[in-house]
């Protein structure tokens, strides 16, 4: 069974939800917005890193919905990430971000944005 269990959602809009997942019950948590549209969120033990569309850059967020770092995914005019898919987090609390244009995934390392 999930013992206390808390999960960041979002439904590619500007906003971030919450979910506590407890036993067999599920709860909504708190929720805060966010400055543009979302394309894939993924939660660390204290850290969110969001993927915005149709901008290319990411941001890291605290547990509390603070932006920690910005990252624009562009250098020297060429986009680093051609189409940004999907994040997931390990439990070592590193993020990982799929490319779907160059089928390639990239590893955040936590010097990036700590």
């Amino acid at each position: 069974m999930f013992n206390n269990i808390m999960a960041a959602v979002t439904l590619r809009d500007t906003s971030l939800q919450f979910i506590n997942i407890n036993d067999d019950s599920i709860e909504l948590g708190r929720s805060f917005s966010l400055e543009g549209e979302v394309c894939a969120v993924a939660r660390s033990e204290d850290k969110i890193v969001v993927s915005f569309v149709p901008h290319h850059w990411l941001q890291v967020l605290s547990i509390d919905g603070t932006v920690m770092h910005t990252f624009n995914t562009r250098t020297a005019g060429e986009d680093v990430f051609k189409r940004l898919s999907l994040i997931a987090a390990s439990a070592d609390g590193m993020f990982y971000v799929s490319d779907g244009g160059t089928s390639t995934i990239t590893q955040l390392g936590s010097n990036l944005y700590s």
